[in-house]
């Protein structure tokens, strides 16, 4: 399994799956679950990023099952979140919004404001590729909010998107849509939440 991340990590894609794929049939054979429930994300990650969507969700639904029966909360809630990267390729915005939600709402439980904001910065992508620029601002905002936080690293990515947001707009609607948005971002952001379950 490690050479197969380490082959994701280097961008060679086929090749890592070739190896999952190999170390997928031996944590089958050693019933060894939770390692079998790690692989099977992994896999699923490496077919998304290979374009073979639909495998990709069977691989991660399998590896949600298994997190979720022996209870392993981080790892189901990373694997939410990919899940609903997939649906979001396959245009299933619904059942996307909701695994965004479920993947959130059990960062928060966690108190794992690393992973709330990686969740909250995807939740913003997918507002901002369906153009609901105040949605996407504010979760945005809160995710370099839980990223700052923390001191992580990835809060240079969220700001990105944010400068990318104000030169999709421009300057002038993007400090309207930040004076609208910013005194009320947990608001915006729960609002969202509540709409689409």
């Amino acid at each position: 399994m490690y050479l197969g991340n380490v082959y994701a990590d280097l961008g060679e894609k086929k090749r890592a799956k070739e190896y999952l794929e190999q170390a997928l049939s031996i944590v089958e054979k050693e019933d060894a679950t939770r390692m079998k429930g790690t692989t099977l994300h992994n896999l699923g990650k490496v077919c998304a990023e290979l374009g073979e969507i639909e495998r990709a969700r069977e691989y991660l639904e399998q590896s949600l099952y298994i997190r979720r029966e022996i209870g392993y909360r981080a790892g189901e809630g990373k694997t939410l979140r990919n899940v609903g990267s997939v649906y979001k390729a396959l245009g299933q915005i619904k059942q996307a919004q909701q695994c965004y939600q479920d993947s959130l709402d059990v960062f928060k439980g966690l108190g794992d404001r690393e992973e709330e904001g990686t969740t909250l910065y995807e939740m913003g992508m997918l507002s901002f590729e369906q153009e609901h620029h105040d949605v996407a601002l504010a979760c945005f905002l809160l995710a370099r909010n839980r990223l700052e936080e923390v001191q992580s690293l990835k809060r240079h990515i969220v700001e990105r998107q944010i400068d990318i947001l104000r030169t999709k707009i421009g300057k002038k609607r993007f400090d309207a849509l930040l004076a609208r948005v910013e005194p009320d971002v947990l608001r915006i952001v729960e609002q969202e939440s509540h709409e689409e379950k």
